[in-house]
């Protein structure tokens, strides 16, 4: 399915079966809208971006547009879309020789095929009445989850205050801001702003990190370190176990364990933004650790302890508001707050996972977690992972992926034997 990401003097120039306004509303009917109070949000808070953090942004938006239009179910195996994406960009000619490094990208993030071309006219941010001189060393994304507050509170600890970038969601809003508040840390919120207006959604919205990432790397590009010639770490804590994501069991399709901060995922944007010579490196300083780790070793466990209960963890949270306590993140999270000796004080809806019906005990994730601890007894972990863990994929030495994957699903093993 063809997806035209364009600016309004580009919609009824191009033919596509779903159309998107970029950084403009339109009264044109069956076309959605991108970014919309992006311009101004940037403009109000002083930034000066690159033109290709710009640019990517306005890519990465439009990527998680036609990924929210374009449906699964109809495709052959009800998973692979074949997405051709059609974008407005101020640097044509650089961002059409990346077509392929951003199709390979976006391919392994969601799951799917896809054709990325690029055409001209890209909307321009609005210049600032006056520009704001972030002191800030580093970027740090902060989500309202439980892994970026952990690693806000490791810099701090460490006496950094990196400037904090939070993605608005559904819900996270206010919280995002107590927690910045307790970090003393500046701290900039953006919207995802990507407004489908086609009577079938896609629900799955694989591509939807894509905004936080890219907001990141904008606002690194607004430090004073970079517009003096300096590079700019963004920090993306998460932890490992969830970062690899490795599928409890085979017969879970790989793309349905969604692949965030994945290390060839973080590698290959990273790729993107060399070849852009955009001077941001994406780190995460927890890759090989899980998260009962990340709260055990805490730098400062008087201040987690008090803010950990409040974060989001739960991956149905947003449609039930509150955590239902048995999808894999809430699996992992709470296997996190048991093993490190964190009281958790997180309202759960199904609590109680020894029920011995299909809402607790025998619920896919949960029946599915017990199969790969029994799996990992019986085969041992490089048989357990297979695929999902490997050379050819990770590059060289793979032996602490294989450790982390491991030591996180025994972590779900020694919580699920508590119940």
């Amino acid at each position: 399915m063809k997806v035209a990401c364009v600016s309004e003097s580009k919609l009824d120039l191009i033919r596509a079966d779903r159309k998107f306004s970029l950084f403009s509303s339109t009264e044109n009917k069956g076309v959605g809208a991108i970014g919309i109070p992006i311009q101004g949000l940037v403009a109000r808070k002083g930034l000066v971006p690159s033109v290709r953090a710009w640019d990517l942004m306005a890519i990465c938006l439009s990527a998680i547009g036609a990924d929210h239009a374009v449906t699964r179910r109809k495709s052959p195996d009800g998973w692979t879309r074949e997405i051709e994406l059609v974008v407005s960009v101020i640097d044509h000619d650089f961002w059409s020789e990346q077509s392929k490094n951003l199709e390979k990208t976006f391919s392994f993030l969601t799951g799917d095929l896809w054709s990325i071309q690029f055409v001209g006219d890209g909307a321009e941010f609005f210049k600032p009445s006056k520009r704001s001189l972030f002191k800030q060393e580093s970027v740090s994304l902060l989500s309202g989850g439980l892994d970026s507050l952990i690693g806000g509170i490791d810099q701090v600890a460490d006496g950094r205050r990196p400037l904090l970038v939070s993605q608005v969601s559904t819900g996270d809003k206010e919280k995002q801001k107590y927690f910045a508040n307790h970090l003393k840390c500046e701290h900039i919120q953006l919207p995802q702003s990507v407004h489908a207006v086609s009577e079938q959604t896609e629900g799955s919205t694989r591509a939807r990190s894509l905004a936080f990432f890219s907001y990141g790397i904008l606002v690194a590009t607004c430090l004073e370190r970079y517009g003096n010639g300096g590079g700019v770490d963004l920090i993306v804590p998460e932890n490992g176990y969830i970062s690899l994501n490795v599928p409890f069991t085979p017969m879970r399709i790989g793309s349905l364990n969604t692949k965030t901060t994945h290390p060839v995922f973080v590698r290959s944007l990273q790729e993107v933004l060399n070849a852009a010579e955009i001077r941001v490196s994406l780190r995460n300083p927890h890759q090989f650790d899980t998260k009962g780790e990340m709260m055990a070793n805490c730098g400062d466990q008087e201040l987690l302890k008090s803010l950990a209960s409040q974060s989001s963890s739960c991956g149905k949270g947003g449609r039930i508001h509150m955590h239902c306590g048995r999808c894999v993140p809430c699996l992992v999270r709470r296997s996190a707050f048991f093993v490190s000796g964190f009281e958790d004080e997180t309202k759960y809806m199904y609590s109680d996972l020894s029920k011995n019906d299909k809402n607790h005990l025998h619920y896919d994730d949960v029946k599915s977690a017990w199969l790969a601890i029994q799996r990992l007894k019986k085969v041992g972990v490089e048989k357990w992972a297979g695929s999902a863990i490997s050379s050819a994929l990770l590059g060289g030495n793979v032996s602490d992926y294989y450790s982390v994957a491991e030591r996180g699903l025994k972590e779900i093993k020694r919580f699920l034997e508590s119940n």
